[in-house]
């Protein structure tokens, strides 16, 4: 079994529904470590060693996060520029995340239709930053896992179709 970190970013990961179900569902996985961003880091200041150091003990790393203006939240890209470092994930001596599995896992509460009808794209094709993140630091990049609100008539998922979809979660990650 690979070891699975979930680096978590929510700036309201106290409210969040969405995001606070599916950790909540793989929180008890011993192959999975967590590690909640904002919680850890309320002042924005990361400390980049202790981060590097959690990924060099795990096999596929998981951005989890809310689709937050077409990316990600600000602390998770800062947490990208500053861990995600020369030497370290790329360039002289920067293999450190080469061969390991990078996933996206994202959260929205517009349907994908929605978004595809409004800009023209889906899901897959707004990740592909990460994606080419992934790629240049020599990561396989792994299908994204993404909860939208698929109920064109609401703003809110029902609570059985987000019983399915943090079940579909976690099955995803023990299979990894």
């Amino acid at each position: 079994m690979k070891n699975i970190l979930v680096i978590y970013a929510h700036p309201n990961y106290q409210t969040s529904r969405l995001n606070k179900a599916l950790i909540d569902e793989i929180s008890d996985l011993k192959n999975v470590t967590v590690s909640n961003l904002y919680k850890n880091y309320p002042d924005g200041k990361i400390d980049i060693l202790k981060e590097q150091e959690l990924i060099t003990k795990n096999d596929i790393i998981a951005m989890q996060f809310p689709f937050h203006w077409y990316s990600s939240p600000s602390l998770m890209k800062a947490w990208i520029d500053e861990v995600f470092s020369y030497g370290f994930a790329y360039g002289n001596g920067g293999d450190k995340l080469k061969a390991k599995g990078f996933m996206c896992v994202t959260t929205s509460n517009a349907s994908r239709v929605r978004y595809q009808n409004d800009i023209g794209f889906d899901f897959p094709d707004l990740l592909k930053p990460f994606q080419n993140t992934a790629k240049y630091c020599g990561m396989q990049y792994l299908e994204p896992f993404i909860l939208s609100n698929e109920t064109k008539d609401s703003t809110e998922m029902s609570d059985s179709d987000l019983r399915l979809k943090v079940q579909e979660y976690k099955k995803t990650l023990e299979s990894l």
